[in-house]
């Protein structure tokens, strides 16, 4: 049964954004080519059920270590093919490649060959016996024996072709499978479970969660701009995708972007305050950071504040029109500021200056002196007045 709320527990490989399970995982250098150079591997998985995200988590990695292994065999007949002398790698491409060959074992195999090589021109047949593969093995090996299964199979003239055969369905076979046929095959038999050259398939299981979302457009987008500048982008964009969740960037409406500006308000005006455990609130998920807002009380984000997050959005949506999408649905979108009254201070009143509250020794001790002083000078007066009679 799915979890509700924003609680969902953690399962490795995964982010939790917008109330599902978001996929997460690290891509290995060698193989990032075929993900278009991606670092990892994410997408939503559609799900707030923790026991069917693992699952999901565990048939993509096992995807994952497929390629992995499929292209470290790769290198591994690459490895050979490069130690070939210069006579042999021209048999090798002469051939057609591991393709080729995988072929013409097929054929091989079946006691048959193919009709383009049983109608090609028996000089460079010569040649390629002269130059390597067929001419340097020795007698028994595997020359001798492509040599009696070309020129006498069983209904094959001198000067005709044989038929070929169907392709196989499957080039890539099980190691000891192919060993057990012939153990003379000049190449590993990891070489053989190769699957095709053509990659086309270990990509289609990434089509599913190939997403291209805003983002991704920010990678592009930020390459225009300073390095202050890219990294405020990056963070009103994971608030709004930790908002929403992962969405099409074609598929954005300007309904997206009014909730989010609307949501704004409870984000916190000090993104720079610090956690007891050190950490910014601003490197808060967007529902911590929230709940952080309403639990000590702090300053709401100022309406400046949201403006800048609105127009930092729609900038990189218009980015974004028309390589990715057509038209820019908040290119009209305006921001409705919620004007603050101002608070009026009450008028401050001057303390009485007489109020037992506000004696201190020193104020007392100048008050007698005052008085002291007034004292002398009404005397001196009255001694003055005195001396005239």
């Amino acid at each position: 049964m799915a979890v509700q709320g924003n609680d969902l527990p953690k399962v490795a490989g995964t982010q939790v954004r917008g109330k599902v399970y978001h996929l997460n995982l690290r891509i290995r250098p060698e193989i990032q080519h075929l993900f278009d150079g991606k670092t990892h591997l994410r997408g939503s998985l559609h799900t707030s059920d923790p026991k069917e995200a693992q699952r999901e988590v565990e048939r993509r990695k096992a995807e994952l270590a497929e390629k992995e292994q499929a292209y470290a065999r790769q290198a591994e007949v690459d490895d050979i093919v490069s130690h070939l002398t210069p006579e042999q790698r021209a048999a090798y491409d002469q051939a057609g490649g591991l393709e080729g060959l995988l072929e013409t074992f097929e054929h091989l195999r079946n006691g048959a060959l193919p009709a383009t090589d049983a109608a090609a021109d028996p000089s460079d047949t010569a040649a390629a016996e002269e130059s390597g593969i067929a001419g340097d093995t020795g007698p028994g090996e595997y020359g001798d024996q492509a040599e009696e299964t070309r020129w006498d199979s069983p209904g094959n003239d001198h000067g005709s072709a044989p038929s070929a055969p169907d392709e196989p369905d499957d080039l890539a076979r099980d190691p000891d499978e192919i060993e057990a046929i012939d153990e003379n095959w000049p190449l590993p038999s990891s070489a053989l479970a190769l699957v095709s050259h053509d990659r086309s398939d270990m990509r289609d299981s990434e089509t599913e969660y190939a997403l291209f979302t805003l983002a991704d457009l920010l990678e592009e987008y930020a390459l225009q701009l300073d390095p202050d500048s890219a990294q405020t982008v990056r963070h009103i964009v994971r608030l709004f995708t930790e908002y929403h969740g992962d969405i099409a960037f074609d598929e954005l409406t300007i309904a997206h972007l009014d909730a989010f500006a609307n949501a704004a308000h409870g984000l916190p005006a000090d993104m720079m305050a610090r956690l007891a455990d050190g950490t910014h609130v601003r490197d808060l998920p967007y529902a911590e950071m929230v709940a952080w807002t309403v639990a000590n009380q702090a300053r709401p984000m100022s309406e400046t504040t949201r403006f800048h997050y609105v127009s930092a959005l729609k900038q990189l949506m218009a980015f974004g029109v028309p390589r990715y999408r057509r038209g820019d649905p908040w290119s009209d979108y305006r921001l409705q500021i919620v004007r603050r009254e101002p608070v009026e201070e009450p008028p401050r009143r001057e303390p009485n200056r007489f109020a037992p509250s506000q004696w201190t020794f020193a104020g007392a001790m100048a008050r007698a002196f005052e008085l002291t002083v007034l004292l002398l000078i009404a005397a001196l007066l009255y001694l003055l007045w005195q001396s005239r009679f």
